[in-house]
């Protein structure tokens, strides 16, 4: 019985709550909802703390962090080229919360009063794009910086805030406005998992043989062209190669509007302009056909990982919540 791998005793710090899985390693947080004073705001969320995910957090490797995260917690978006990133976070276990507050974004991962609170909270007043981003690069800062400790159980501080644009930061190359090398580093390898996360390198490179211009393909992952460009850039130089790309613009007879990037008056504006939109022949007859192909793409050569691996952990995670629900029932 699957009740009997699992250790019995449930580990109570506080208010909340810890579950492991003696055969897998896999680790529960049972976080409190609303009622309970936390971020949940209509039921408990679990947050899933596995090993392989940290492990590959500790090591700073990016690209391979982005592909674990879709295949564990994307289910059957793991391969879909526009990923609902506020889906896949709460699967993860995290609340997404809009709010007006004194920054773009701000992530809460905190002890206070015997109840453990995590959440990210946006600025409603972003625009997709780039609340896409942010929420992507929060994301990443929990899973880099934050998850780690928490598994270690030696986390204390109450979280952050970002007051710059992250998607402008990232398209221009810097992680302007902040300070502190430790604080620098942390900020850029968010921001290479959160491009990493939406842009998947075999998935953009199947996109760009087919759609061969970087509008086109910034339409078919639901992203921002700045976006695409910069991360062609970061694998150019990655590889040490240029990227199989044909700038086809010309020839398909349509030249997507060039993006601007303007510093705004208050960090409630938003800089990046709205994402360019494609016909509609075009779409119908070429992007399901790219959407087809790019799922077909298996991630094996950027993790190693097997195509069914989403599927599996899909599932395990499901059993893992059931577990623990009927652990918090019996303690």
């Amino acid at each position: 019985m699957v009740l009997r791998s699992l250790k019995r005793a449930t580990l109570l710090r506080k208010n909340f709550k810890i579950a492991y899985n003696n055969s897998k390693g896999h680790m529960l947080v049972r976080i409190p909802s609303r009622r309970d004073g936390g971020w949940g705001g209509g039921g408990s969320f679990m947050i899933a703390i596995f090993p392989e995910i940290v492990a590959t957090a500790a090591a700073g490797d990016s690209e391979r962090l982005a592909i674990l995260v879709r295949q564990y917690f994307g289910a059957a978006e793991s391969r879909a080229p526009k990923l609902d990133v506020s889906k896949l976070a709460e699967s993860a276990g995290l609340a997404v919360r809009s709010l007006k507050i004194d920054a773009r974004g701000a992530l809460l991962a905190k002890d206070e009063r015997g109840s453990f609170q995590i959440a990210i909270v946006l600025h409603p007043h972003l625009t997709a794009g780039a609340s896409q981003f942010m929420l992507a690069h929060l994301l990443g800062r929990y899973l880099l910086e934050v998850q780690p400790m928490i598994a270690r159980g030696d986390w204390q501080a109450s979280g952050f805030q970002e007051r710059d644009c992250a998607l402008t930061r990232y398209a221009q190359g810097g992680a302007g406005g902040q300070q502190g090398s430790q604080t620098l580093r942390a900020v850029a390898a968010a921001d290479a998992f959160a491009a990493a996360l939406l842009l998947p390198a075999a998935m953009l490179e199947r996109a760009l043989e087919k759609l061969q211009d970087h509008g086109r393909v910034a339409s078919f992952f639901g992203v921002h062209p700045s976006l695409v460009r910069r991360r062609l850039d970061d694998l150019r130089g990655a590889s040490g190669a240029p990227v199989n790309f044909l700038d086809a613009e010309t020839r398909a007879g349509f030249t997507p509007p060039e993006p601007t990037v303007v510093e705004p008056e208050s960090a409630a504006s938003q800089i990046i302009p709205p994402e360019p939109t494609m016909p509609r022949a075009y779409a119908a007859s070429t992007y399901g056909s790219t959407e087809k192909m790019t799922r077909q793409k298996s991630f094996k050569d950027e993790t190693q990982a097997t195509p069914q691996a989403a599927e599996r952990s899909a599932s395990g995670m499901e059993r893992l919540r059931a577990i623990a629900r009927k652990l918090d029932k019996g303690v």
